[in-house]
C-alpha cells in the first residue's frame, strides 16, 4: 500500500489496482481516522463523487466480500469514531 507522508489521501497514479481508470485516484483516506462516521463519509463523497456507496459501517459488522470500485466502507466504533482508514472496495 501507498504510503503519504501527510497522513492524508493515498493517490494511485495510473488507476488503483488497474480497475480504476485515470491519473491520481484516491483510494484511501487515512485522515479520516478519529472523525466522525458521518463527517468522514462526507469528507469521502466530496473527494470521490464517482463514488455509488459511501457507507458508516460498525466495526465489526458482517459484510460482503466482494471487491467493488465504486464503493467505499467507513468502519467505526461505539462511539461512531473511523477506527480504520476508508478504502475503495
Amino acid at each position: 500500500m501507498s504510503q503519504n507522508a501527510n497522513n492524508g489521501p493515498i493517490h494511485h497514479p495510473g488507476g488503483w489496482n488497474g480497475a480504476i481508470p485515470g491519473d491520481g485516484v484516491v483510494a484511501v483516506w487515512p485522515s479520516t481516522v478519529g472523525l466522525d462516521g458521518v463527517s468522514a463519509a462526507e469528507v469521502i463523497q466530496k473527494s470521490r463523487p464517482d463514488l455509488k456507496i459511501v457507507t458508516v459501517v460498525p466495526e465489526g459488522a458482517m459484510v460482503t466480500r466482494d471487491m467493488r470500485f465504486d464503493r467505499v466502507r467507513v468502519y467505526v466504533d461505539e462511539g461512531g469514531k473511523v477506527v480504520k482508514a476508508p478504502r475503495v472496495g
